[in-house]
């Protein structure tokens, strides 16, 4: 996890950089960066929405075999911290997004600081979504006892 998620948060800062030093949105006006932030604003909402229910999803087949086992292997807390990061990660976008939406002065670097932080989430969003996928392909019917 540690590596993925350095490597989600050097190439978001990465791309905030190239997007701050090749001028990539320093020439849209303010009305159409607004715009975009409040695109953003909605998907860190409709993200965060995702992961509320994947963690509901998770906690409701705890019963289950697989799960059991990954209890005991310690696979699932791990899924369950990439499920929470990812969540606080969209969260934060989510603010990050709102606040530059409000921004008065800056609203470039504002921009900026909004889509590094969607990136960022969206990246780990990517790796928890690989191991919830195959958590939920990998559930077959308890067979009964």
């Amino acid at each position: 996890m540690k590596n993925w998620t350095k490597f989600s948060m050097l190439l978001s800062i990465t791309a905030g950089f190239a997007i701050w030093h090749y001028g990539l949105i320093a020439e849209l006006s303010p009305a159409d960066l607004r715009t975009f932030v409040g695109l953003l604003a909605q998907i860190s909402v409709t993200m965060l929405g995702f992961l509320l229910a994947a963690l509901a999803i998770l906690a409701s087949i705890a019963g289950h075999r697989l799960m059991r086992n990954m209890q005991k292997t310690g696979h699932y807390q791990v899924l369950l911290k990439r499920f929470f990061a990812n969540t606080v990660a969209y969260g934060v976008s989510t603010v990050t997004t709102l606040l530059a939406y409000l921004a008065s002065a800056n609203l470039v670097l504002a921009t900026i600081g909004a889509i590094t932080c969607v990136l960022f989430a969206t990246l780990l969003l990517i790796d928890a979504g690989w191991r919830f996928w195959l958590v939920l392909s990998n559930l077959t019917p308890d067979s009964p006892s």
